[in-house]
């Protein structure tokens, strides 16, 4: 049969087409889309990076991704690929109390991450996207100062 080729040729190149389309999307889960800065507005060096699609409660003073880079962090790019729902959580106090500075971030709709992401330019700030139900939500208590002084990153990824 004359034709057999070109139908194997046919099935194989869908083949490839349907892995190529899910392997990028394992990437795009797999990818640190949580970049944490040295200096505020996403500038300077990158202290440390997180995904958003995997649990992370870390002590910066001790093992863990952000090991090195304690009391660095002053701002967070996140990335076009974040997960939905994710909670990102960053404390002055290595063991994560709430009696000293601490904000969360909220990302309750990624839509209106560009594709550059998003810049949290300031740890020390608290407020929701214009847009209701959408955009993200950082929540800051104060008490003397975060930037410059993340301790402790938790990311709780989103359902």
């Amino acid at each position: 049969m004359i034709f057999a080729p070109k139908r194997k040729l046919i099935l194989l190149s869908i083949l490839v087409i349907i892995l190529t389309v899910t392997a990028s999307k394992v990437q795009a889960q797999q990818v640190d889309d949580l970049v944490f800065y040295e200096g505020n507005g996403c500038t300077q060096g990158i202290v440390f990076a997180y995904n958003s699609y995997k649990a992370a409660d870390d002590n910066c003073k001790k093992r863990s991704a952000c090991k090195g880079d304690n009391d660095e962090a002053r701002s967070l790019r996140i990335g076009k690929s974040v997960k939905q729902g994710a909670k990102i959580v960053v404390f002055d106090n290595p063991g994560g109390s709430t009696q000293d500075d601490y904000t969360t971030i909220d990302i309750i709709n990624r839509s209106f991450i560009q594709p550059e992401g998003y810049c949290l330019r300031s740890f020390e700030q608290t407020f929701d996207n214009p847009n209701a139900n959408s955009g993200i939500r950082v929540d800051h208590f104060h008490q003397n100062g975060l930037d410059g002084k993340v301790s402790r990153v938790k990311v709780i990824p989103g359902s």
